[in-house]
């Protein structure tokens, strides 16, 4: 088992430049073996952009996560003696994974514009290509709903010092020209309607933070619409 002493601010972003609508897709963080000190923060983490006025905002409830009916967190938690809590995904619904989902009640707002935050410990992994992934704009993915999607493009910053200066390491644009690897045949026969280069313009339901064979500590979870023209 690879083990760190790594504790980041992960946020994501989805925003609309001009006349090109861009999302959220995933920040895909390797796992590091590099230790950096770790010192349990004490602010609020600092936004990159404003809430959009009226806009839909989800916070975590680090006392009980799961008690909004909002949050799912889809595998146990083990809580920590700082008040951060402790996933891997060992148990609930799915095997060495975890899929911890804000979801999107009746009557509420689809998420479109976000920032998403969340600030992360790797404990254990696997492999050094293990990952944490954050999400977003999609429904859940299966063979009976094939034409739910998640987004594809996106602003990713992150806090390498626990000190709330974050750092944009990726940014990128979907304007068309790219598509899946699978054949016309597979990607034509789920039936969606869409050309395999389709730039999503579309809300969606939900916002997941995904790990696969991870152990990792978690705190400070949130979802913002927001306001990118500030």
């Amino acid at each position: 088992m690879t083990k760190t002493n790594l504790r980041i601010l992960i946020v994501l972003l989805g925003i609309t430049i001009s006349t090109i609508s861009i999302f959220v897709y995933y920040y895909y963080f390797l796992v590091s073996s590099t230790p950096i000190s770790l010192v349990v923060h004490n602010f609020q983490p600092k936004e990159i952009y404003p809430t959009s006025k009226g806009g839909r905002e989800w916070f975590i409830n680090i006392k009980d996560p799961a008690r909004d009916g909002i949050f799912d967190l889809g595998s146990s938690i083990t809580k920590n003696s700082d008040d951060s809590w402790e996933i891997e995904g060992k148990t609930g619904k799915y095997e060495d994974q975890v899929r911890m989902n804000v979801n999107t009640l009746k009557g509420q707002k689809k998420w479109k514009n976000m920032e998403i935050t969340a600030y992360a410990k790797v404990i254990s992994s696997s492999s050094p290509k293990d990952a944490l992934t954050w999400y977003a704009r999609g429904g859940k993915h299966s063979d009976t709903v094939p034409c739910n999607n998640t987004a594809v493009k996106m602003e990713s910053y992150f806090d390498d010092g626990n000190n709330n200066k974050w750092k944009k390491v990726t940014e990128l644009i979907d304007d068309g020209g790219w598509y899946a690897r699978s054949s016309d045949k597979e990607f034509y026969s789920a039936g969606c309607g869409r050309p395999k280069d389709y730039i999503i313009t579309n809300s969606g339901p939900i916002v997941t933070f995904r790990s696969d064979n991870v152990k990792w500590d978690f705190t400070d979870l949130s979802v913002r619409e927001i306001d990118s023209s500030s």
